[in-house]
């Protein structure tokens, strides 16, 4: 039942998505840049392996994202701007008799949703399966720390003795040749180098892992969900236009006593808001620059752009055949133009 309680929560939830679903993609972006390159992970290890063959595929889900997916958002986003512009440059009179064709439109967007939202269903499966090997290869990773801690405490002992010795022979006259304690003083340098190391590496391996684990997949998966709720906002929309049209109709007056029920009512409503959505979408816009270079410092190959092609290609004819897509809406053409034209 479309009434006022339901319009003001509508639009205060795609507010706060719109919101949110950019800083979660900031901090994906942003961490998979650090993963690539303040924080690369050796492979001297299976579980470093893993660790690797885990951020490659994350690299997969982010080139997905910046060379297709985004752009879509990027549409479906002004898409959204574009039907509150009726609210903001219509009066309520010109909005009821544009309400038809108004209705029109949102089913184009609709179908719009419908592909975002099943794009983005595909990535939530190979999401989940990364973040249980993450969850695994943490716990194995432990093992190899423990290895690492090993060596590091053994060439630490090493090092140590090799300054004694080292010294011992200096402060003593002896048979032994000079260079022999310099000798032992470099072994022991390049013993304390290699502990260092093995510390190093231990704390690249945990900080990668961790990196992934509570990061990079929590920020993608609320991105994901975010713009699955978002896109849901035309859906909403739909029923409660369709029951203003329905009214309108039958010759109802428009100041029904029944103020929950009035078409008005919605119309300052999402007027009202009209603003502040606006300018959540320029804040949308505003961060995509930076989350396409983010991507972009990221290396690509032409394996990854095959990938992408053909994942989306495949999803896109599957999304069609399941709602019975009419490509030639002009909202949807666009869109599909959209993923045609980001290569």
């Amino acid at each position: 039942m479309a009434d006022s309680t339901d319009t003001q929560n509508t639009v205060t939830n795609l507010s706060e998505n719109l919101r949110n679903i950019p800083k979660d993609l900031r901090i994906f972006s942003t961490g998979l840049r650090m993963l690539f390159a303040e924080i690369a992970v050796s492979s001297q290890s299976e579980s470093e392996t893993q660790i690797n063959e885990l951020r490659d595929s994350m690299k997969k889900d982010a080139m997905v994202y910046s060379k297709k997916i985004l752009p879509l958002c990027t549409y479906f986003v002004r898409l959204i701007s574009n039907f509150f512009d009726y609210y903001e440059h219509l009066d309520y009179k010109e909005w009821l008799e544009s309400l038809s064709d108004i209705i029109t439109e949102v089913k184009g967007y609709k179908d719009c949703c419908s592909v975002l939202i099943e794009l983005h269903k595909s990535l939530m499966i190979p999401l989940k399966k990364r973040e249980d090997e993450a969850r695994v290869i943490l716990s194995e990773l432990d093992h190899v720390t423990k290895e690492y801690k090993q060596v590091k405490e053994f060439c630490e002992r090493t090092a140590g003795i090799g300054h004694q010795w080292a010294c011992a022979l200096l402060l003593h006259e002896s048979s032994i040749p000079v260079a022999v304690p310099y000798l032992l003083i470099g072994a022991a340098e390049i013993s304390m180098a290699v502990a260092a190391a093995k510390d190093r590496q231990c704390s690249i391996n945990e900080a990668a892992l961790v990196l992934v684990r509570d990061t990079l997949i929590p920020a993608l998966s609320q991105f994901i969900n975010g713009v699955g709720r978002t896109a849901g906002f035309f859906s909403a929309m739909q029923q409660q236009l369709i029951t203003f049209q329905a009214k309108a109709d039958r010759a109802e007056s428009t100041r029904d006593a029944d103020c929950e029920n009035n078409p008005e009512n919605h119309y300052k409503i999402m007027k009202k808001m009209a603003s502040r959505i606006h300018e959540d979408c320029k804040g949308f816009h505003a961060i995509i620059p930076q989350v396409e270079t983010d991507l972009l410092a990221i290396r690509d190959t032409s394996t990854h752009r095959n990938y992408v092609d053909e994942w989306l290609d495949k999803r896109i004819e599957e999304i069609r055949i399941q709602y019975e897509l009419d490509t030639t809406t002009p909202q949807l053409n666009k869109m599909l133009t959209c993923i045609s034209s980001s290569d």
